[in-house]
């Protein structure tokens, strides 16, 4: 029997025949020996979408916030950079630094904007050490045991970090023009104050700063940057909106600057500088907005710089902040967007050579699992994850496959990859998987499943197509059918079930008996757009617009609905087992229904991640849950919400005497009551104190409830909708 994945992806057969794709970038296991008993932890994770927001780097490492969190890189050898360690508790923003053994960031922890320290003592588990609320998010300068940190307009706060572990906020600053950098040296600040220019403040109480003088450059009205090196400022100056030239300052009197020289970057837009010995390096985007360029200038003579090298080394990509490091004969380009990372020898100033690359990456979250490992989907290629350790799941290998994409099947020692085409692979050998055969369809192929012999392809979401697979170097297309709004399929026993998601909402039933000509044998609508299908025994079920629609397939020619249930926005996605439903969308998270009883389908337990659920697959004792940056992998708490109606005092026995005592307590408020984390009640849920089982905790028909249960003269019950109140 095999169950249905994705609108667009992945199928696996609990016997392992069948290993299908997940929608979503990340990734979320759950252990999962029973949806209604326990409360859901983090346990590890691993980031698969890896677009840089900015980065830091210190060889041999390159230190790196991505959307899904932070990430440190071994760039040792620029042929093969190695994922070291990561951590995904933070979901950083665009701003980092690294000093000593920490790195310091801002970025949502559960949700929560803060200003957070990372121990990267060790590189192979970076774990955050503080955090600290209500204090600014934007670009951080750190020194001499202070952090500085732009709040994006006309201040900053200053935040005393001598003690990493207890951050505490020390002062802040309040300007009267735009603050976009802060560069320190010995006692002075300096700022890139918009058209304020460069303000020099004394630091020397470093808890209140004062402003002691500004420069006004005559090149330009306004100063985007500031950059020291020994008792040298460089800043970067322009008109709004464009900043184009920089000047050099001579700052050995800090608060009288001197202009010695400038040079104005032709035709380009200044996005990052940086200062090595007598050279200027510079990331820059093209004033037509279409190119990204690396140029070197020479500075040895400070009045009269010259640009050496401009080089373009991609098309247009717009650089996030602290992306260009020269650290000795490399220097090291990042963007946020194709531009990924670049590791150019500059050995030879007026010649650099890429000596290395390391793209961004991408990823819904189509993979398939097999064995200790998932082939991930990403961008135009898989990355090969080892999850032997679930606690540190780590990406070990990338392959470039050049074509975009969007859907993977693993049947035994093969893999079947769908985008523009069908693609088979030979993976008998896990880390080198060969292409064996190959199908062209007429339309980007959509959805697809495998079934004996045969492909199942959905190409260009109105047509079914066949493919004989007996022979995998020779994939041959047998027939074919029209299915207006097709999105996912499903084959079972000579029936492909399809969903579609336009004009008419609902499933198709096909008979394929016949493969060179497929007929249409029976549907049933839905009430708002089909995603995704599943199938166990007599029932599809599939996610819709409002949640679950739950079809009964006994009789396929006259298939009908029979229950659904609604969850808090589209259900993008569903798996099933035996008794459960696991339901995706972006605006709920994961949503579990039990479905042992198919007519009356009742909430089982739920899970929302920080960033948006896409997909869910459970697989033996865990679920994995697809979002959009990374792999996070969940545990089940086995003491969280596991107890026994009427068993107040929570010693595992119910109904003793203990029980009634503990129950008066509760409703007295002498005793706090046992609870469990349990919407929609709340966080928090008493699920102890409760034994009348309405759902509502502490009442004095709890407590009369709970006395006639011990006497022998009534019943107890659970809330029925909270995991683990044993219904």
């Amino acid at each position: 029997m095999k169950w249905l994945i994705n609108e667009v992806e992945m199928i696996r057969l609990i016997s392992r025949r069948l290993l299908r794709i997940i929608p979503g970038a990340c990734f979320i296991l759950l252990c999962f020996a029973s949806a209604e008993s326990q409360e859901i932890e983090y346990l590890g994770s691993v980031l698969v979408s890896e677009r840089f927001r900015s980065v830091y780097v210190e060889d041999p490492y390159a230190y790196c916030n991505m959307p899904g969190g932070f990430k440190i890189l071994d760039v040792t050898d620029p042929d093969a950079i190695i994922h070291l360690g990561e951590c995904s508790v933070i979901k950083p923003f665009g701003f980092l630094k690294v000093f000593g053994n920490y790195a310091y960031t801002t970025g949502r922890i559960s949700n929560v904007t803060s200003f957070a320290i990372i121990d990267i003592s060790d590189s192979e588990d970076p774990i955050i050490a503080s955090t600290m609320n209500s204090v600014a998010i934007g670009p951080i300068t750190i020194f001499d045991g202070y952090a500085y940190i732009i709040d994006g307009y006309e201040s900053f706060d200053i935040i005393d970090i001598a003690d990493p572990l207890a951050p505490a906020l020390a002062g802040a600053y309040e300007n009267d023009y735009r603050i976009y950098s802060i560069s320190v040296s010995g006692s002075y600040a300096y700022l890139a104050a918009d058209s304020g220019g460069m303000e020099i403040l004394d630091i020397a109480n470093p808890i209140e700063p004062a402003f002691v003088n500004r420069y006004l450059s005559p090149m330009e009205n306004y100063t985007y940057d500031v950059n020291l090196s020994g008792s040298l400022a460089y800043i970067t100056v322009g008109s709004r909106g464009s900043h184009s030239i920089v000047e050099i300052l001579d700052i050995s009197d800090p608060v009288n600057p001197v202009s010695l020289g400038n040079i104005e970057f032709v035709n380009l837009n200044i996005e990052d500088l940086f200062i090595q010995g007598n050279y200027i390096y510079s990331l820059s985007l093209a004033n037509t907005m279409d190119s990204t360029y690396f140029v070197i200038v020479n500075a040895e003579n400070p009045g009269n710089p010259y640009e050496e090298w401009r080089g373009n080394i991609l098309g247009y990509d717009h650089i996030a902040n602290n992306d260009l490091y020269i650290s000795s004969d490399r220097a090291y380009l990042f963007g946020n967007g194709s531009l990924g990372l670049r590791i150019m020898d500059i050995s030879d100033r007026s010649s650099p050579v890429l000596i290395g690359s390391y793209r961004n990456t991408h990823n819904d979250g189509r993979f398939a699992v097999i064995e200790n490992y998932i082939y991930a989907l990403i961008n135009d290629g898989i990355s090969l994850i080892d999850i032997s350790d679930y606690e540190r799941p780590r990406i070990l290998r990338y392959f470039d496959l050049t074509d975009n994409p969007n859907g993977i099947d693993i049947d035994q020692e093969y893999a079947y990859i769908i985008g523009n085409d069908l693609k088979i692979f030979d993976i008998s050998i896990l880390e080198s998987p060969v292409l064996v055969g190959e199908y062209q369809a007429p339309g980007n192929i959509s959805g697809f499943d495998i079934e004996m012999d045969f492909a199942y392809l959905i190409v260009g979401a109105d047509e079914l197509q066949i493919i004989d697979i007996a022979d995998l170097s020779n994939p041959t297309h047998v027939g074919c059918c029209n299915v207006s709004g097709a999105i996912d399929v499903v084959v079972l026993e000579n029936k492909a079930y399809i969903t579609r998601s336009i004009i008419e909402y609902g499933v198709s039933i096909f008979d394929v008996s016949d493969p060179e000509a497929p007929q249409l044998i029976g549907s049933c609508e839905t009430p708002r757009f089909a995603k995704s299908i599943s199938i166990v025994g007599d029932f599809a079920y599939v996610a819709t617009g409002d949640g679950l629609e739950i079809i009964d397939i006994v009789n396929p020619y006259d298939p009908g609905s029979i229950a659904s249930y609604n969850t808090p926005g589209s259900a993008r996605h569903i798996y099933t087992d035996e008794n459960f439903a696991y339901l995706s969308g972006i605006q709920f998270g994961l949503i579990i229904v039990d479905i042992s009883n198919p007519y009356e389908p009742e909430f089982a337990a739920s899970y929302y991640p920080d960033d948006n659920a896409i997909s869910s697959f459970a697989l033996g004792d865990f679920v994995f849950v697809g979002n959009s940056s990374s792999m996070i992998i969940l545990g089940f708490n086995s003491e969280a919400c596991v107890y026994a109606p009427g068993d107040c005092n929570h010693n595992g026995t119910p109904l003793e005497l203990g029980d009634v005592i503990a129950m008066i307590s509760m409703y007295r408020g002498t005793i706090d009551p046992y609870t469990c984390n349990c919407p929609p009640h709340g966080n928090e849920f008493a699920a102890t104190a409760d034994p009348n089982g309405n759902c509502i905790a502490n009442e004095l028909s709890d407590v009369v409830t709970e006395i006639a249960a011990y006497r022998g003269l009534g019943d107890v019950s659970g809330c029925p909708d909270c995991p683990g109140s044993g219904r």
